[in-house]
C-alpha cells in the first residue's frame, strides 16, 4: 500500500511591523470644542496643527476638516521638533482613520474636488506624502514619492465613505530604492491594501525635517463646499523597529525521482521516494539581513534532508529568495501528515543569531 506521508500543508507565518514609539498621537479624546490648534499631541512633544485655521476644528472625538467656501483657501504646517527633525534613518509611519468623509453638497452644488493628509518633508528634497482626495463622485490616494506624477489611485466610488485607514511607511536609509517608501489602506475594517506594491521610494537624498499637514479647498483647481466634511480620528506619528524580520511565504515539493512502484500522486509519498522541497523566504522587515541562512528539518527517523543549492543570502528589505532541499523519504516514515520546519537565521556567533521559525 502507498503510504500518505506528507498531507495538506498548512503556512503559519504572517506580517509583523515590530515595536512603534509615539513621536506624535491625537486621538481627540477630553479635547473641548475648539480650533484644531487645541488639539494638543498626547506626546511629550505638544505640537499642535491648526493655527489660524477657522475651517479646522476638533471635539472630543475627532477633527473635523471643512472649508468656510473662501477663494485660495487652503492650509499646509509642518512640525519639526527636535525630537525627530533632521534624522536620515530609521523607519517611520504615519497612520489615521478617515470616520466619515461626506462630499454631498460639493456634489449638490457643482463643485468638484477637495483633498487632505499628511506626511514628511525635506529641506534637502521633495516631500514624500499621501493625499487622500474626492473628485467628481470618486474617493482616490494621490501618492508623492520619488518619480513621476503618478496616477491617483481609486479606492471607492460615490460622494460619502466611512472608515478609511490610511498608513504609510518611511524606510530613511533605504533612500532611492523601491520599496521604501510604502503606502496601504483599508476601507471598513477589510483587509489592508497595499499601492504600488513595492514600488514606490524616497528621494536619494531625502531626510526626515517635517511632520506635515496639507488640505487643499478652494486653492488651486480645487472646490471643496461648504457643508462637506472629513472626520479624523487617531492621527499618529511613529518610529517603528527597523530590524530586519524573516519569513517563510510559500513552498513546493515535487519529485526527484520515485521507487518505480506506484504512479506519483501530489503528496502521497512513500518510502524510496526522493523529494525536491523549494521554500520562499522573504525579509519582511525594515532592515537590511546580511548572512542569512535558511534551513529545513523534520523527523529524522523518516526523512533525509540534504540541501542542494546555496542556503545562504543577504536580503534587501521585501526581497524573496528559494532555498532548495533533497529530501528522501526512509523506511521509518509512517502513514499520516509529517511536520516540516523552515528556520531562517540572520547573522552568526556573537551576537546570538535572530531566528524565525515556520512549519508547514
Amino acid at each position: 500500500m502507498k503510504k500518505k506521508i506528507i498531507g495538506a500543508l498548512v503556512l503559519f507565518a504572517g506580517l509583523s511591523y515590530g515595536q512603534a514609539t509615539p513621536l506624535e498621537l491625537w486621538t481627540y479624546t477630553g479635547v473641548p470644542d475648539g480650533p484644531l490648534s487645541a488639539a494638543i499631541s498626547e506626546t511629550p512633544t505638544g505640537s499642535a496643527f491648526g493655527t489660524g485655521a477657522s475651517f479646522l476644528t476638533v471635539d472630543s472625538e475627532a477633527a473635523y476638516l471643512t472649508t468656510s467656501g473662501a477663494s485660495n483657501e487652503n492650509y499646509a504646517e509642518g512640525l519639526s521638533p527636535a525630537t525627530y527633525a533632521g534624522l536620515t534613518t530609521g523607519v517611520y509611519q504615519i497612520s489615521y482613520t478617515i470616520t466619515e468623509a461626506n462630499f454631498f453638497s460639493t456634489v449638490l452644488s457643482g463643485g468638484t474636488k477637495g483633498q487632505f493628509g499628511w506626511g514628511l518633508r525635506s529641506n534637502v528634497g521633495d516631500d514624500c506624502n499621501v493625499l487622500f482626495q474626492y473628485n467628481a463622485k470618486t474617493f482616490e490616494l494621490v501618492v508623492n514619492d520619488d518619480a513621476p506624477p503618478r496616477d491617483p489611485v481609486k479606492i471607492a466610488d460615490g460622494f460619502i465613505i466611512y472608515n478609511v485607514t490610511i498608513r504609510q511607511v518611511y524606510i530613511l536609509g533605504a533612500n532611492g530604492n523601491p520599496g521604501s517608501f510604502q503606502v496601504y489602506y483599508s476601507l471598513d475594517g477589510a483587509e489592508e491594501q497595499e499601492v504600488y506594491s513595492g514600488d514606490l521610494k524616497l528621494h536619494s537624498d531625502f531626510r526626515l525635517d517635517e511632520f506635515r499637514m496639507e488640505i487643499n479647498t478652494t486653492a488651486n483647481g480645487f472646490s471643496w463646499r461648504p457643508g462637506s466634511r472629513a472626520i479624523i480620528d487617531n492621527l499618529s506619528f511613529e518610529e517603528l523597529d527597523s530590524s530586519p524580520e524573516l519569513a517563510l511565504i510559500g513552498h513546493s515539493i515535487s519529485f526527484i525521482k520515485d521507487n518505480g512502484t506506484f504512479t506519483n500522486k501530489p503528496s502521497i509519498y512513500e518510502p524510496g521516494d526522493v523529494l525536491q522541497v523549494v521554500t520562499t523566504n522573504k525579509n519582511i522587515g525594515f532592515g537590511l539581513a546580511n548572512n542569512v541562512t535558511t534551513t529545513l528539518s523534520a523527523d529524522p527517523s523518516a526523512f533525509s534532508i540534504t540541501p542542494i543549492t546555496n542556503t545562504t543570502a543577504s536580503l534587501n528589505i521585501n526581497e524573496s529568495y528559494p532555498a532548495s532541499f533533497e529530501v528522501k523519504v526512509l523506511n521509518g516514515a509512517l502513514d499520516g501528515d509529517n511536520t516540516f520546519t523552515v528556520i531562517n537565521t540572520i547573522g552568526a556567533g556573537t551576537p546570538a543569531p535572530m531566528v524565525f521559525k515556520d512549519e508547514f
